[in-house]
Formats: C-alpha cells, structure tokens, sequence
C-alpha cells in the first residue's frame, strides 16, 4: 500500500475541512442575509452566525430585519438563536429540528443604521446589433406570408355545410 500517498491525501482533506470549517460560517451568512433581503426588500444583518457541521446546529447572537417602510425601524430583531437538528432524518430526507431556542424577540426597535438596500445600477439599453436587425426583419417577412394571414373564421363563413 502507498502510505505515502495516503497520509498526503488525509493531509489535505484535513487542511481543506479546517479551511472550510472557518470560511464556511461567513460565506453562509452572508448568502442567509442577502436570500432574506430579497423576501424582505430590506437591509437584514446576522451577527455571530456560526454554523457547526459535525452536530448539525445553527446558532446567531442576533437577527436584524429592517422594515422596508420604514428603513429606521426593525420588522423583526431576534436575540440569540440556537437550531440542533436530527442528523439522521437529513438521511432520511426529513427535515427534523431537535431543539429550537429562539430568545428576546422584538419588532418596531429602533435602527442604528438605515436599513434601505442600495439602489442597483440600471444597465444601459444598448444599440440594436446585427442579430436583432435580421431577427426583426425575418419576423416582418413572416408575418407578411400569406399563410400567416390565414383567417379561420373567414372560411366557416364561406362554408355551405348543407352542400357537403
């Protein structure tokens, strides 16, 4: 057997699961914030998001969700969270929480910073390029087909059912 070669392999999938351990709480979180912020058409912060693969649980010190009417105002502002699921429903493609703790939950609290979301650049409208000028004049050339131009209740009109 190649104990070399294995230990290298054990090396690096130790490195890329403590790599992956440190990054994988902030890249989580902030792809939970901005997926929130399109339900909620405001800013929605998530402080001290860590999320802990091996017993499967979710934990945050605090939630922020601004109210879009009123970006100075929280919707919904949570203190600590804490989700442990049932690891063995996941395999059973259950969905089973074993322990929710949900603390200090408040709306209509007052905002230190203003919770609108950025204004998107408009793209620029850009010139028609060779593409659309012949897809627009083989659309006009199509249309103008005479069986295009084929009226189906025109010909019920015409038609003698008795003469059939």
């Amino acid at each position: 057997m190649r104990w070399k070669g294995l230990i290298g392999f054990v090396i690096l999938l130790a490195v890329g699961l403590g790599v992956s351990t440190f990054l994988l709480d902030g890249w989580l979180e902030t792809r939970l914030e901005r997926v929130a912020e399109a339900a909620v058409g405001a800013r929605v912060e998530i402080d001290g998001f860590d999320f802990r693969l091996f017993d499967l649980s979710v934990r945050w010190d605090r939630l922020q969700a601004a109210d879009k009417s009123s970006p100075m105002r929280n919707i919904l502002e949570t203190g600590r969270a804490e989700l442990d699921l049932h690891a063995a429903a996941l395999l059973r493609k259950r969905f089973i929480i074993d322990a929710a703790t949900l603390a200090d939950v408040r709306s209509g609290t007052p905002r230190e910073t203003d919770g609108r979301l950025p204004e998107r650049a408009q793209p620029e409208p850009s010139k028609p390029g060779l593409l659309d000028k012949v897809k627009g004049t083989l659309a006009r050339k199509v249309d103008a087909l005479p069986v295009m131009q084929f009226d189906a209740g025109a010909l019920v009109d015409r038609l003698d059912v008795d003469s059939l």
